[in-house]
């Protein structure tokens, strides 16, 4: 079977797909998360990696709508662990990375994370 997946970049569809086999990539599917990459190809990589900076990250365990995410793009200090507004999903939150000088999941499920490769926290970042 597939697993529908959107990927949102301030609000903007950046890549919808369906091919994800919920056999083969539990992790995106979100049978369990031990394996989740977040700004790398793959786990353990060193190849392939995201030269940038990455503010917040989150995972739902469904679709949120159009309303819900321009609410989040235009609130971008909105907790996503708090409904507010147009954005009514907390419950859905699977794992919520806020990158606060940690990998910790705030969504209250325990996804905690690690970084690796060198990756590191800034604070100094543009507004």
């Amino acid at each position: 079977s597939f697993v529908d997946m959107s990927h949102f970049v301030d609000g903007v569809d950046v890549n919808s797909t369906s091919s994800f086999n919920n056999t083969t990539y539990d992790d995106l599917a979100l049978i369990s998360l031990p394996d989740l990459a977040i700004g790398t190809q793959s786990v353990g990589s060193a190849t392939n990696v995201f030269d940038g900076h990455i503010d917040q990250f989150a995972i739902w365990n469904g679709a949120l709508s159009e309303a819900q995410l321009t609410a989040l793009a235009a609130h971008p200090g909105h907790d996503y662990t708090t409904d507010s507004g147009d954005y009514a999903s907390s419950g859905k939150l699977q794992a919520y990375y806020k990158f606060d000088n940690n990998a910790d999941d705030s969504s209250g499920n325990g996804h905690n994370g690690e970084t690796v490769n060198g990756a590191s926290f800034d604070t100094n970042l543009p507004s």
